[in-house]
């Protein structure tokens, strides 16, 4: 865009961008002056409602005259774009002043009377802005007010272009009826006003939460701390104005703009003259004496006096010394943000039945934001792991060991979405950015890539060009075809057999409905893998289905990274074919590095290469996207395990038990662990948290096994349940073999490893593991690697040879 001429504008640079559009500073070529441009986003251009309410924001602000408003010169159409054509302020919002920190006390109230003549101007004139709040609020370098962005302005003339009963705004500013969806006037510009007040002078909002949902129970139920109880120095007066425009019923609120204004005025001119008997004053003056009493003083010393003057005076003022202290040293500001993790939304639907609809959106914004190589993105299950919780935002980020958090909620009604979204730097509770977003249902997914992009830029995140452009291809989607897509992720996501059934029913309706939809081609894919894992289905059922999804999902959308994940592993578990798994595994990182699948993929090929060490150091790093997740955990466990790092697996194991509270967590795993170094008695402690232990038809057959032969003929026991139940459902053959192994039995354990390889299972690259070891001398085990394909130059570190 940069350098281009639309219509007689020439555009200069990028200035911003809003859940709207994009605003870039331009030349008007034809009066010679610079001008602030702003374009509709080029999804929303085809989208009525979106469309109608640009326009509306242009009519809105070009009605008002004032010299607090910003003016609007005029909105037109080139080509695809549509853009409206405003004065260009040079300088800053109110949002970054807030952020160096709480303003001077006369310097709040002259920008508060500012504002408030603006929007008395647009009150007269029929026209409540309804999102009142900082970072609409621009301030020239001479301290002017401009307010900008009547995009939700709400016009006694004008068709209302808003949801009914929907909240509208921007959470933190909002007023309690403005909170509930309720009817809003005039008075709802009056809260904000004094939300945006109560920031100016303590540097924070008075209704904060670990969520949106948080926030707005805090509007509707909590009162503010006291002005004076934050900050001292605050007069009463000024804290009185603060509580009566922040009062709870619209009605007891300040009625009328100048109502607030009187009173505004007069608390300045109090404080204006409080200030001339300050003990700045004094000091200058006793300086003044003491440089004349002692004859002409020193230039330096004069200069000291001065320096002293202005940082006393900063005490007295409220200014953030410890930041004028760090501009002044040359210390760095914030650290930059390198990890992100995204909270549960909140389902402002009050309907338990929109769940998947509102885990869909928030697990889709995870996967936009995984594009972006440069930052670590916390995966879903961990994310949600916090969900509901009163936890505050530091300790979450510090748990998932990120440096920023996202929240936000999402409200839906009929075939329109509304997601409301805030960027929170984790250490101080920093809100760096807030938004909404309000689209028609098809438009989701566009809506999804433009919060990731609006992110990426708040925190300075490197994108590649092709992370760029695969943030911002526009995509459309049915409203209905994409609900059962949510839907059949819901279910997938809760990785039971049942509900993987459940959600490969809903991947093939969408793709009835939908043939083209890739993403849903590629999970149902990913359903099969998951009953391969879960169900009773034998490998020759699964994968077949799932190739075939795999590669129509690919042959739609070949930079799908989740398709190229999928068949990496059936190339890896079905094919048996590791190059080309591992060249999957690695355009799948490529097109989207924070996937921890892929990753633990990758894992496994190193595992098949011998290269123990480097595939933990690979599941560990797949962890870190996933800490609370067993899944995430499981990898890391058995692959130390394969590695014969057997301490480290019962570290492992025990935290993991602590955390999640589940005593059977891994008990397999470190049931071999313990036997693999003879501590007998605790590996058959392990082994009663088994399914064969459990089955009351064989609990007493093993723990007389154990009694009479010890752990090695418990251990039998279970390899002999296990083939029973194959009678009737289908058991993975290695899962017997390794039972076999363990109780000694050579002859069984080839007999079950041999029928795994003629199915093909899912497991038999894992042959190498340690249960395994005492058979490597025999003929039969080095003839079962070759015709698996572990490669010879692997077999020396995994213990085996020729």
């Amino acid at each position: 865009m940069i350098g281009r001429t639309i219509s007689h504008y020439r555009v200069t640079e990028k200035l911003g961008e809003g859940g709207m559009g994009v605003v870039y500073k331009a030349e008007d070529t034809k009066l010679k002056r610079d001008v602030a441009l702003k374009f509709l986003a080029p999804e929303l251009t085809r989208e009525a409602v979106a469309k109608a309410r640009f326009v509306h924001e242009a009519q809105a602000a070009a009605a008002l005259h004032h010299p607090n408003i910003c003016t609007v010169y005029e909105i037109d159409e080139a080509g695809d774009h549509i853009f409206i054509a405003m004065a260009c302020i040079e300088g800053r919002s109110l949002k970054e002043r807030i952020q160096v920190g709480p303003l001077k006390l006369t310097d709040a109230l002259d920008l508060a009377i500012q504002v408030a003549e603006g929007l008395r101007a647009a009150h007269e004139q029929g026209i409540v802005h309804r999102d009142i709040k900082p970072g609409n609020i621009l301030l020239t370098g001479a301290g002017h007010v401009q307010i900008t962005d009547f995009g939700l302005a709400l016009s006694s003339d004008r068709t209302k272009l808003t949801l009914a009963n929907t909240a509208m705004g921007t959470f933190p500013y909002m007023s309690p009826e403005q909170s509930r969806g309720d009817e809003v006037d005039r008075r709802t510009d009056i809260w904000s006003l004094g939300v945006t007040l109560y920031e100016m002078v303590v540097g924070r909002r008075p209704f904060r939460g670990n969520h949106g949902q948080a926030v707005v129970h805090a509007i509707l139920n909590e009162d503010p701390e006291p002005l004076t109880a934050v900050r001292t120095g605050v007069p009463p007066e000024l804290e009185r104005i603060v509580d009566k425009a922040l009062a709870k019923r619209s009605e007891t609120r300040y009625q009328h703009m100048d109502d607030l204004l009187v009173d505004l005025r007069a608390a300045r001119e109090h404080l204006q003259g409080e200030a001339v008997s300050t003990g700045a004053v004094t000091v200058t003056l006793a300086a003044a004496q003491t440089a004349t009493a002692g004859g002409r003083r020193p230039v330096a010393a004069i200069v000291g006096v001065v320096a002293a003057v202005v940082v006393f005076g900063a005490v007295l003022i409220g200014l953030n010394v410890g930041n004028l202290r760090d501009r002044i040293s040359g210390a760095e500001g914030p650290s930059p943000i390198r990890s992100l993790a995204v909270l549960p939304f909140t389902n402002m639907m009050g309907d338990a039945e929109q769940d998947f609809f509102v885990e869909g959106l928030h697990e889709s914004l995870i996967t936009e934001l995984s594009k972006i190589g440069t930052l670590r993105i916390i995966s879903r299950t961990s994310s949600m792991y916090f969900k509901g919780t009163a936890m505050p935002l530091p300790e979450i980020a510090r748990q998932l060991d990120v440096d920023a958090l996202v929240e936000g909620s999402v409200l839906r009604v009929g075939d329109r979405v509304r997601i409301t979204a805030q960027l929170i730097r984790a250490a101080n509770d920093e809100h760096i950015w807030a938004e909404d977003y309000d689209r028609d249902l098809e438009n989701v997914l566009n809506l999804l890539s433009e919060m990731a992009r609006m992110i990426s830029g708040e925190i300075d995140a490197a994108l590649t060009p092709g992370q760029q452009e695969r943030l911002t291809t526009a995509r459309i989607v049915d409203p209905d075809v994409y609900e059962l897509y949510l839907r059949g992720r819901y279910h997938l996501n809760r990785f039971t057999r049942q509900d993987a059934l459940k959600a490969r029913r809903y991947f093939e309706e969408a793709i009835a409905a939908d043939p083209g939809y890739a993403e849903a081609h590629a999970f149902l894919a990913g359903s099969y893998i998951v009953l391969s894992i879960l169900g009773d289905i034998p490998p020759r059922e699964i994968y077949p289905p799932a190739r075939a999804s795999t590669m129509r999902a690919l042959e739609l959308a070949p930079d799908l990274a989740g398709a190229h994940t999928v068949l990496g592993f059936i190339k890896l578990y079905f094919d048996r074919d590791w190059a080309t798994a591992d060249k999957e595994f690695q355009v799948a990182l490529e097109l989207n590095p924070n996937d921890p699948y892929a990753l633990h993929g990758a894992a496994d090929i190193l595992t098949i290469k011998g290269r123990l060490d480097e595939a933990v150091d690979l599941v560990k790093r797949a962890r870190q996207l996933d800490p609370f997740s067993y899944l995430r955990n499981l990898p890391v466990w058995m692959h130390l395990f394969y590695a014969r790092r057997y301490e480290e697996v019962i570290a492992e194991v025990e935290q993991w038990r602590a955390i999640s509270g589940d005593p059977r967590a891994s008990w397999y795993t470190i049931c071999v662990v313990y036997f693999l170094q003879d501590q007998h008695e605790k590996a058959m402690a392990e082994l009663r948290h088994s399914p064969t232990a459990l089955d009351p038809e064989y609990a007493e057959i093993l723990e007389a096994a154990y009694a009479e032969s010890g752990i090695r003929g418990a251990f039998r026991v279970c390899g002999e349940r296990l083939t029973a139940l194959r009678q009737r459902e289908y058991i993975d053959p290695l899962h017997i073999a390794t039972y076999f192994a363990l109780a000694g039995d050579t002859e069984q354990t080839f007999a079950w490893l041999e029928t795994g390889y003629e199915e093909n299972v899912h497991t038999v690259h894992t042959i190498a593991q340690p249960t395994l070891d005492p058979y490597r001398a025999d003929p039969r085990f080095n003839d079962l690697l070759r015709r698996i394909g572990i490669p010879e130059s692997a077999w020396e570190r995994l213990g085996g040879g020729v």
